[in-house]
């Protein structure tokens, strides 16, 4: 499909990309598909729902290249395409009108996502440690992580500035303490 050992900058593959090499942006998008991969997952908690919006965001983000005025930017823009694709996606959810997404797209070529296995486990162990905190210090954490400012997250949960900066650090505490105690074998987190 794509040379991932090309190793021109970001910003030679972008102003390709601007000029229509698809070949040029599939190698931009794949530098970041962990990334990506690791936002959508802690926003919709789903596997599945993480690689269909994955797809998504590519092929978003190769209809509006031309937008990108700074090539320094693409990897912020590529994560907000995604964070912004995740929090839609789960707003459809609370109002339960989901289709799948092929239903909703006419695309003609899926992205291919192959994860490692360890990759994988790790954003399992991820997931299950999340699941596991309580919900005002995950949602606060999950918003940092995928690129809120406090002061958005302040916004975004109707809290003080300084509340989400406390509620932050507790977030962060209470995630190595409980990633800690989890075990990073496949068989045996699935059984607890």
């Amino acid at each position: 499909m794509c040379d991932k050992s090309d190793d021109r900058p970001d910003e030679v593959l972008i102003m390709c990309a601007k000029d229509g090499d698809q070949n040029a942006f599939c190698i931009l998008f794949l530098r970041y598909k962990g990334e990506i991969y690791v936002c959508l997952l802690k926003v919709v908690r789903s596997d599945e729902i993480a690689k269909e919006l994955w797809q998504e965001t590519y092929i978003k983000a190769w209809k509006h290249i031309h937008r990108l005025k700074e090539p320094t930017r693409f990897r912020a823009w590529l994560l907000t395409i995604a964070r912004n694709l995740a929090l839609d996606w789960l707003r459809k959810d609370r109002r339960g009108g989901h289709d799948t997404l092929e239903e909703n797209e006419s695309t003609s070529e899926p992205i291919a996502y192959q994860a490692d296995s360890e990759f994988v486990v790790e954003v399992d162990c991820v997931r299950y440690t999340l699941a596991k905190m309580e919900p005002v210090l995950r949602n606060i954490l999950i918003l940092n992580a995928i690129g809120y400012t406090r002061a958005e997250v302040a916004r975004q949960l109707g809290y003080t500035e300084s509340t989400v900066t406390t509620y932050l650090a507790k977030a962060r505490a209470r995630f190595r303490q409980l990633y800690r105690l989890t075990d990073h074998t496949d068989e045996t987190r699935k059984e607890q």
